[in-house]
């Protein structure tokens, strides 16, 4: 495919190098070309240091591959062209026919050379499936695209801060799910404050018994940088610090930061091609893990059962870009976080809760110090809001009581209002807790209920 006849044996040297495991540079190639007796004709050692300035970047190389291959289809065609011309006048119809379609038949077969033959069943059970292992065992698969989905005060941000600190220092996420540890994570933060960033770091990092300098080396920190994720060039310069630092999770938070101004979040096409711009940083550090953080629509009212791409805009594009996915949730800021998970290929995990164990409490308006711990519950989202309504209702049937001692079951239901199965759950809490005593008499006669002692919500 060389116009120039001298670029043939600079390309083979090239090849030669490469399968020895040699650096190709302007000396191995011309040590090369001189042991086959091929320098002067290639040129020599000037014309191969002029060629390290001539060419383009190799960051769209396959593209520019793509430019030749269909200049060299061309000038077959044209010369194949120019001889069936001369040949027509000479040569039987048909002898030409059956030489152009062969050509024709051979450049269709180059042509689509690229596209991958199909995979029959039995071969695709018989390849044992991929093991990446995890960052987050059992929650995040490692190597692949991971979507994280909340509302605004959610605790999405303290919850990839909790993630990372536990992947550097070799720890568990959120107190309960172990990571692989001892991991690189990069972070860039589109949004906020570096130091309320890294004073979070600090103190997650001293709930784990541990301090900021041993995050040292294991997390990397941006903090609004020039970054687009449509953006070339800068898409490349983050694609080279995470292959140099060996990261082995990306966290970019916020998608809507990162985008291309004047991206319509509502079109496929333009979301998924910044996605995807995202995840083909592993072309440069492979087996990196990406996690993309976004905002859900602010007008949509808290949705806990909703699926993750009904949250957000864009949702096909969403929808087939990630691997993994999370939405955080919850009522109000002084209420536990619910977190959802959803997989493409694994079945979602039950939904848990976590709270936010912290040293010194901050007074209201305050900033927060000391050690700060995220500590999943045992109990699920559904069981904690119960529990809260039990909590709530549960003085009211003490104050019922005193002003109709041994009313039955049915009157505390109407005395008290709200649904049934909660007015029965806060009795029950009651007797367990000895607040109330129960009487039941003789077959027939209603159970009664008495006070035992006083009771504080």
């Amino acid at each position: 495919m060389f116009s120039a006849p001298r670029h043939g044996p600079i390309w083979s040297a090239f090849l030669a190098l490469h399968d020895r495991g040699v650096t190709v540079d302007v000396i191995t190639v011309a040590e090369e070309l001189k042991g086959r007796g091929e320098l002067e004709l290639s040129g020599g050692v000037e014309y191969l240091a002029s060629l390290v300035d001539a060419v383009p970047s190799a960051a769209n190389i396959e593209h520019h591959a793509g430019i030749l291959e269909e200049r060299d289809r061309r000038d077959r065609l044209r010369r194949t062209l120019d001889c069936l011309r001369e040949s027509v006048d000479s040569t039987p119809v048909d002898e030409v026919i059956h030489e152009a379609t062969e050509f024709l038949t051979r450049e269709t077969r180059r042509g689509s050379a690229r596209f991958p033959a199909p995979i029959s069943v039995a071969d695709g059970l018989a390849t044992p499936d991929p093991s990446d292992g995890w960052i987050i065992d059992g929650v995040v698969p490692r190597g692949g695209n991971v979507l994280q989905i909340g509302y605004p005060k959610s605790m999405k941000s303290i919850g990839y801060f909790d993630l990372a600190a536990a992947a550097a220092l070799d720890g568990q996420w959120l107190g309960r799910f172990p990571t692989t540890g001892d991991l690189r994570v990069g972070i860039v933060m589109m949004e906020g404050r570096p130091r309320f960033a890294l004073r979070m770091l600090e103190r997650l990092a001293r709930g784990r018994g541990r301090c900021a300098d041993d995050l040292t080396d294991r997390l990397h920190f941006w903090h609004r940088p020039p970054l687009r994720l449509s953006d070339p060039k800068a898409m490349r310069g983050l694609g080279r610090y995470c292959a140099d630092r060996e990261l082995d999770l990306l966290i970019l938070d916020a998608f809507g930061y990162a985008a291309h101004p004047g991206t319509n979040t509502n079109s496929d096409q333009e979301v998924l091609e910044q996605l995807q711009a995202f995840s083909a940083l592993r072309d440069t550090a492979p087996g990196l893990t990406t996690w993309m953080v976004h905002h859900a629509r602010k007008e949509q009212k808290d949705n806990t059962g909703a699926r993750l791409t009904d949250l957000v805009r864009g949702s096909g594009a969403f929808g087939q870009w990630y691997d993994a996915g999370l939405v955080f949730f919850r009522k109000d800021e002084r209420s536990p976080v619910s977190v959802r998970t959803e997989f493409r290929e694994r079945t979602a995990l039950e939904p848990f809760a976590f709270l936010a164990d912290d040293a010194f409490p901050a007074e209201e308006g305050g900033i927060s110090t000391g050690w700060l711990r995220l500590v999943a519950s045992d109990r699920t989202p559904r069981q904690i809001e119960q529990d809260e309504k039990v909590a709530a209702i549960a003085p009211l049937v003490v104050e019922f009581l005193r002003a109709n001692p041994g009313a039955s079951t049915t009157a505390i239901r109407e005395g008290v209002g709200g649904a049934n199965t909660i007015v029965d759950l806060a009795v029950e809490h009651l007797k367990r807790a000895n607040k109330v005593v129960v009487d039941v008499g003789g077959a027939g006669r209603p159970t009664r209920h008495s006070l035992s002692g006083g009771y504080r919500a």
